[in-house]
């Protein structure tokens, strides 16, 4: 990862474990901010070119880290730090075995699906709105689960299932609603939440909205 061997740099830089050439660049700038071990500058950037070049891009990644993080102790304790620091957590399927489903869903929390709002942001050639063929509703994630009438039969069932194992899931604002369809709820157990993420994909495929590949005939547009 990039952003891992540019900050790994920083941290021997600011330890004084730099090669010397490194070092040397560095000390040749006039603006300097004290750290724990030496001085490193800072950069006045008045193109965007040098804005984004190694050291002053660098310089801002470093300081957005935590304090505990940079002031590891050796590389290794500040290269596990930094890894729990920016990747982030993998969202739980809660042991459901189902990979066509979990596919489907995934596609549905990343916003890149078939719906016409995913496509027409990702500039797909034969998605010209992100209009809902319903009505004049954009068609995104809330609108397929919550509200498209085309598939009002399949989301009685879901939100019957649903209200099995949550009771008071129609008072919640759509925003959660939609939330716990797609991952869960942490106030819930791994059987309840595997129930409720199992539902949804029963959703998913009841409505063969997505029953097309995603690329057929979506090409998208070259940049």
């Amino acid at each position: 990862m990039v952003l891992t061997y540019v900050l790994t740099c920083m941290f021997k830089v600011m330890r004084n474990e730099a090669p010397d050439y490194l070092m040397k660049l560095i000390l040749k700038l006039e603006h300097t901010i004290k750290t724990r071990n030496c001085h490193i500058p800072t950069y006045c950037c008045r193109t965007d070119s040098f804005k984004y070049s190694f050291f002053p891009s660098a310089l801002s990644d470093w300081f957005k880290l935590d304090q505990s993080i940079r002031d590891s102790d050796s590389i290794s304790i500040f290269k596990n730090r930094l890894l729990s620091f920016i990747r982030p957590v993998q969202s739980s399927i809660f042991n459901i075995f189902d990979p066509i489903g979990i596919k489907l869903l995934t596609r549905l929390r990343l916003d890149f699906s078939h719906l016409n709002e995913h496509r027409f942001r990702h500039n797909f050639k034969n998605c010209m709105n992100p209009l809902c063929s319903c009505s004049l509703e954009i068609e995104d994630t809330l609108h397929y689960l919550l509200h498209c009438h085309h598939f009002s039969v399949c989301r009685r069932d879901l939100l019957n299932s649903v209200k099995t194992v949550f009771n008071n899931f129609e008072s919640l604002p759509e925003n959660a609603k939609k939330s716990i369809l797609l991952y869960g709820d942490s106030s819930l157990d791994q059987n309840k939440n595997q129930f409720i993420l199992q539902a949804t994909i029963n959703y998913i495929k009841a409505s063969e909205r997505f029953s097309e590949s995603l690329f057929t005939n979506c090409c998208k547009v070259n940049e």
